[in-house]
């Protein structure tokens, strides 16, 4: 029988599976980047519907599944922020000084 938390990382899992397939590209953006003043389970946002089909909330608490967004919420910051690469400004060559004049 699995532990509770194993149950929650499998939907973590399936729903982070769910969510790198092309067709679900927007609710993967509207839950990476979702930031409500009242969280997730309260949010009137009309993405929040494509939520809860792609992740349902069956068998959670509010206090659960909101646990589990926020979770799913970081690791798609993590590897989005992952791939962004950096560019640096470019280094300019340091003028040499001549000690000795």
């Amino acid at each position: 029988m699995a532990t509770l938390e194993q149950m929650m990382q499998n939907q973590i899992n399936t729903a982070i599976s769910d969510l790198n397939k092309p067709e679900n590209a927007d609710t993967k953006s509207f839950i990476r980047d979702f930031n409500g003043n009242r969280g997730f389970i309260w949010s009137s946002d009309p993405m929040m519907k494509k939520v809860w089909e792609l992740i349902p909330p069956d068998d959670h608490s509010g206090c659960s599944y909101a646990i589990m967004l926020r979770t799913i919420q970081s690791i798609l910051k993590i590897n989005y922020y992952k791939n962004i690469k950096i560019i640096s400004p470019e280094k300019k060559p340091r003028k040499k000084l001549n000690m000795y004049v």
